[in-house]
């Protein structure tokens, strides 16, 4: 295999050689061009074991961890008392001291996107580098997670995105912390400060080449820069954890006394023995080593070779400024879209990896604030809303003052970094009513005897513009403050252009959604193009033959069978999907046909069309359902005992105002006796889908589907024939099988115990937390749903649902609890379960050990209650759908095989972890499930429990296809989605609804009462005097104490609103699992 080795080069170095070569030197004291051996951050590909070429890893050394703070830390210790910033640097003089406005004015200020990049052709991708990954089966004990005990058998190739890292030999990397950035600071602010500090800093300044930030706090260097320290400022004996004091920054009229922390050294060598445990095979501790401080550090370090055009928006994930395109029509020019690109080292088996994925996300548009306030792309009551928070540029240059000694003032204003403002509102919401700026006035400040005052005048904020910017003034529009709220900065619309780089951070408006999707959804061709070359190019690195993607021995699942009560199918292997179509076909379970042969699916129909169609389509349905129940075994036939028609305005999205058209129109069949509710709909609408979900769930207690006209009705309005739909019917005719009670199918493997055998005595449990979202009402809750299965073929789950007691709480409160209605359901059925299988879905890598210490031991205590307090053997896995790993196949569209399980290279060296891609992609590239076993008390074997995993994918209850992830998993996540409907006047508000207005008058009223309180403590602190402008300033402690106060009193009122939340949640509940009727418990009602 070829080496990469580094190269002397003249010019700029890219940062990745710079930082191997200058920690090299510095560490061995070596000229460059004595170490042409080192090694960089180069990449290589994996190859089936056994064959190809064999990967040659250097035993080169890796960072190491960060080791804990220890007890002479100065800032936690009293021996070590923190230097007095104050005493050493009092006599310092302002102009002396690097400044937060210095470090703004040094950032070019950008008005508009760069010129565009065209997208990198596609070009011949190359085979990729071979590595072969270095296998470890671990005997360690009392590991915090479940060991793997064997690997898959490989039968084929895929390449993965991730390439391997190596550093040179000795390299080190110092770890240190900016302390005492004010927690208030924004991003922004906190940036800069930082900026200050390394410039006003001698030690940083003279160094700026041999470190990096993440302009947060945290500094990684590969030179030891505490060494560098003036030997002026005292320290104690032992540096680590050693805290300074140089000379303060300035921001503004203030002084900042911050401090530098040395956090300790990252050394290379336990990172380098963690990835590869045979250089340590009896160290009982490494399973336990925390890798993340190093990731952390090396993730910072690696945004040094950040290119000119590239910008961060969070720790590992950055931007490109030649990359946008609008979204959406000439209407809708609000919001752009750029490219940009997530990246994090990884520990895998052998070696440290890189990881890159591309990413979309929407920018503001650079439109002055006038013509964002007229463009449609947010509905008009929201378009204040996202404004606020959003920097802004004056476009004006101000007149030349009329006294020459005033020209000064007007130079540093007309400054670009003094025309930069950020919006506090579009109007006035502080007094809830808009302000147009033509009503606007205020009192100038005037100089009376070499003093300012306010003048007796009243000067209207519109003339004023005028004089300052020779410009007229739409008195019509609404103005802007870019001041606060008690001290507001009112200016023109038009005066204002939205500047550009900042991401909108909340759900995209519906009118661009599509345009969205259609940027974000690139196929595995063009995504390897893009990471490869532009992604490459964008961290400082030059994609060539020897810096590609690894290639990783992959498994394939064997073929699977579908059972149904009568009948088979074989699922197409590059499908995973089959079809109901074949005369023999019976549901697997059909309760309601055992009952009675005779009796029939009974239903209400709720009618919304209003079409010319409306009678053809509503036929059709109706026949066809009746045709579908009878052909698959459910029931013979359907009956409709009633029809209602309900007229819905199209525009209407208050979920109330839905609900009450709802409740009304079926007053009079409140008592019929049904199976369920058909609700006909001419295009799909969550509102509507929702409130109908709400008031037939926690009002009615019937099962319900949703059918739409649209999609059986083609061109011209013409109505499909009954062999066209059948379809989609069957489809329904499943949703009918489940709510009246019955499976639809189970699995097999050719060769293999059907799935009933292997999920015998077993509970299969699936939980899920579902989150409020930006455009969520404070005091919105999270809701957390855990489903249990109630029989062997993985075919029928039971659900309990809760809200968490705090906002955006993953970890589940009620786990107990709901675990115990599973286990009461599962007994019910077939007694007491010898053993769980537990799925738990969507918790990131740092919670992992908060599931196993708070939900896997509420399962165990649950499981005592119900056992007499004898345990039952948990496997408790993780499945997450969003991450950054994505593979490629030489397949036609370059996705990989439906059934591939990558079990090594980029996997723990330890843990029993997997990704398992079991569907077929429809669109894009696709994005395997990763799986980590926390648990393993029911002693699974490895590939046991990945088939296994494999084989519940295929019987998710609704779809003739195999899913993307354990439906465990799947069905705990669509119950915490059926939770969203019943509280979509939370999560989704209506800003002209009653309940919306109700909230902001209830808000209202405890923020002035807050205001209030913290009017009267502000009032009892030392105050500030007038600027030389006589303007009023605020002190330190007077800033600090509306913070805080504005703090508790956010807390506060969040608090009173998820009660309020919480009462609504409550309404119509009779003491079932859920906030739905208790008659529901034993139905898959949610799916």
């Amino acid at each position: 295999m070829k080496k990469c080795s580094v190269k002397q080069v003249q010019g700029p170095i890219p940062t990745h050689v710079w930082i191997a070569r200058e920690a090299s030197r510095y560490n061995e004291g070596k000229p460059f061009n004595q170490q042409c051996q080192a090694k960089t951050i180069k990449a290589y590909v994996l190859q089936k074991r056994g064959k190809g070429k064999q990967a040659s890893i250097a035993q080169a050394p890796v960072i190491a961890p960060v080791n804990p703070p220890p007890a002479i830390i100065l800032a936690a210790a009293s021996n070590h008392p923190r230097i007095n910033p104050i005493e050493h640097h009092k006599d310092v003089e302002k102009a002396a001291l690097s400044s937060t406005q210095d470090a703004s004015a040094a950032e070019q200020v950008e008005l508009s996107y760069r010129p565009v990049k065209s997208v990198p052709q596609a070009y011949s991708l190359a085979s990729g580098n071979t590595y072969d990954a270095k296998g470890f089966l671990s005997s360690a004990k009392n590991t915090p997670y479940a060991i793997r005990k064997e690997l898959a058998d490989p039968k084929t190739n895929v390449l993965a995105n991730y390439f391997e890292v190596q550093f040179a030999k000795d390299t080190k990397f110092f770890l240190y912390e900016i302390l005492d950035i004010p927690d208030s600071a924004s991003r922004r602010k906190k940036k800069l400060i930082v900026k200050a500090a390394i410039e006003g800093w001698d030690f940083l300044a003279a160094n700026k080449d041999h470190l990096a930030t993440d302009y947060i706090k945290t500094i990684v260097a590969w030179k030891p820069l505490h060494d560098l320290v003036s030997n002026n400022t005292p320290r104690n004996a032992s540096t680590e954890g050693l805290v300074w004091a140089p000379k303060p920054i300035t921001d503004g009229e203030d002084r900042l006394h911050l401090h530098f922390k040395y956090r300790g050294e990252c050394d290379i060598n336990t990172l380098q023995a963690y990835v590869d445990p045979a250089t340590r095979p009896d160290d009982a501790n490494l399973p336990h080593f925390d890798f993340n401080p190093i990731v952390d550090a090396l993730n910072i370090a690696i945004s040094k070779a950040f290119a000119d055009n590239a910008f961060k928006t969070s720790a590992n994930k950055f931007f490109l400024k030649n990359t946008s395109k609008v979204l959406g029509s000439p209407q809708t020019q609000a919001m752009v879209t750029l490219r940009g690109y997530e990246y994090t080292m990884k520990p895998g088996m052998g070696s440290v990896f890189l990881n890159i994925q591309k990413a979309t996300s929407a920018f503001f548009n650079t439109l002055t604030v006038d013509k964002f306030m007229q463009d449609e792309t947010f509905d008009q009551d929201d378009r204040r809303k996202v404004l606020k928070g959003k920097r802004v540029y004056i476009i004006h240059d101000r007149l030349r003052a009329a006294k020459a000694e005033d020209q000064e003032n007007v130079d540093r204003l007309n400054k670009p970094e003094n025309r930069v403002k950020t919006i506090f509102d579009v109007g006035d919401r502080s007094s809830y009513e808009n302000k147009r700026i033509g009503t606007l006035r205020f009192k100038k400040m005037i100089q009376q005897n070499e003093t300012w005052v306010e003048s007796d005048q009243w000067t209207y904020v519109s003339r004023h513009m005028q004089e300052v910017f020779g410009k007229r003034v739409n008195d019509n529009l609404d103005a802007v403050n870019v001041g606060s709220k008690d001290d507001p900065s009112w200016y023109p619309q038009e005066f204002l252009r939205i500047l550009p780089y900042q991401m909108h951070n909340r759900l995209l408006p519906d009118r661009v959604v599509e345009g969205m999707h259609e940027e974000a959804r690139k196929g595995p061709e063009e995504s390897r193009t893009l990471i490869e070359v532009e992604g490459l190019q964008s961290l400082g690195m030059n994609p060539s033959s020897d810096f590609q993607p690894f290639v990783s021995s992959a498994a394939l699942m064997n073929p699977l069978t579908i059972i149904y009560g009568s009948g088979t199918k074989e699922p197409k292997g590059d499908k995973a999907s089959w079809n109901l179509a074949g005369k023999d076909i019976k549901f697997l379970d059909c309760p309601k046909k055992k009952r009675s042969d005779k009796d029939p699916v009974k239903y209400l129909l709720i009618n919304t069309l209003k079409s010319a169609t409306k009678g053809a389509i509503t036929t059709l349905y109706k026949d066809a359902l009746s045709n579908e129940v009878t052909k698959y075994g459910t029931a013979a036939g359907t009956q409709c005992i009633g029809e209602i028609n309900v007229n819905i305005p199209g525009d209407t999205k208050d979920h109330a105002a839905i609900k009450e058209v709802f409740t009304m129109s079926l007053a009079k069949y409140k008592s019929a006796e049904i199976d369920l509710a058909l609700l006909l709909l001419p295009t799909p609408s969550i509102p509507v889908y929702s409130a109908f979900k709400d008031v037939m769930e926690r009002g009615y207690g019937w099962n319900s589907i949703c059918l739409t006209e649209a999609k059986n009705v083609g061109r011209g309005g013409v109505v499909k024939q009954a062999k066209d739909v059948s379809n989609y019917i069957a489809n329904v005719a499943m949703k009918v099988n489940l709510k009246t009670g019955g499976r639809n199918h189970t699995v097999s493997e050719v060769g293999s115990k059907p799935i009933s055998e292997i999920l015998q005595d077993t509970l299969v449990l699936g939980a899920d937390v579902t989150h409020p979202g930006g455009n969520s009402l404070l005091g919105c809750p999270s809701i957390a749903s855990v489903v249990g299965s109630v029989d062997a073929h993985g075919g029928k789950f039971l659900g309990s649902m809760r809200l968490q007691s705090e906002a955006k709480k993953e970890i589940i409160d009620n786990m107990q609890a709901m675990v115990q209605e599973r286990l009461f359901a599962y007994s019910r059925a077939h007694g007491i379960p010898k053993r769980i299988l537990f799925f738990r879905d969507g918790v990131s890598t740092s919670q992992y050990q908060e599931v196993v210490e708070v939900e896997i031991k509420a399962i165990k205590k649950a499981c005592a209650a119900i056992n007499n307090n004898k345990p039952i053997p948990i496997t408790a896995l993780v499945a997450v759908k969003r991450h950054s790993t994505r593979f490629y196949s030489g397949g036609d569209n370059g996705d990989c095989q439906p059934g591939t399980l990558i079990d090594h290279a980029i996997t723990s060296p330890y843990y029993s972890e997997f990704y398992l891609q079991s569907h077929r992609n429809l669109e894009g590239t696709a994005i395997p499930t990763r799986y980590f076993v926390l648990e393993n008390g029911m002693n699974l074997a490895d590939k046991e429990l990945q088939m296994l995993t494999h084989k519940l994918c295929y019987t998710y209850v609704r779809a003739t296809m195999g899913v993307s992830y354990a439906p465990p998993a799947y069905y705990a996540d669509r119950l915490c989605e059926r939770g969203r409907c019943y509280m979509r006047d939370w999560f989704n508000p209506v800003r002209t609804s009653p309940h919306y207005k109700k909230y902001t008058e209830d808000r209202r009223d405890l923020e002035n009462s807050q205001q209030e309180v913290l009017r009267s403590l502000v009032a009892g602190l030392p105050a500030v005097a007038p600027n030389e402008r006589g303007r009023v300033r605020r002190s330190a402690a007077q800033m600090a104490e509306e913070r805080r106060c504005q703090k508790d009193a956010l807390v506060e009122i969040e608090e009173r609103f998820l009660a309020q939340a919480k009462r609504e949640w409550d309404e119509g509940a009779d003491g079932g699992c859920g906030p739905w009727k208790k008659a529901l418990d034993g139905i898959m009602f949610w799916m």
